[in-house]
């Protein structure tokens, strides 16, 4: 929380959330490469940190950016739907990675996530240059 208050006077809130996609998927996709290390726990430990502080550069701007554009007569409702969509939105992916996981290796599960949030990254890149380029945000 404390990076994100230095950071937001340097960077607006949807470049923090794309900073975040990139951080986040080059964590994950770190983790594939946790056999290569001889001290497992502290790689993990210290990759998990990195990815977890990411996390929260994508968490916190949007919800920030929810709290700003939503009807404050509807923001309830809007946080409630988010959650409902967010638990909904975890359990196939669980599932897939769960089947991944047992079809394959963990270290090419944990590589095509952080490789998938990558791209994620650079298509929110892409769009938000789009609606700028429009006219937008």
């Amino acid at each position: 929380a404390l990076l994100l208050g230095f950071e937001s006077r340097i960077v607006s809130r949807h470049q923090m959330i794309i900073i975040g996609f990139f951080g986040k998927g080059l964590g994950l996709a770190a983790l594939a490469a946790i056999t290569w290390f001889g001290d497992r726990l502290l790689f993990y430990m210290v990759v998990t940190f990195i990815a977890g502080i990411f996390s929260a550069h994508i968490f916190s701007p949007g919800h920030s950016i929810m709290q700003a554009e939503a009807i404050e007569s509807h923001r309830g409702r809007v946080y409630a739907a988010l959650y409902v969509l967010l638990q909904a939105a975890a359990t196939l992916p669980t599932f897939i990675a769960g089947l991944l996981a047992d079809s394959f290796n963990v270290q090419i599960v944990f590589l095509g996530l952080g490789l998938g949030l990558i791209m994620a990254g650079m298509a929110l890149t892409k769009f938000l240059g789009w609606i700028r380029y429009r006219g937008g945000i």
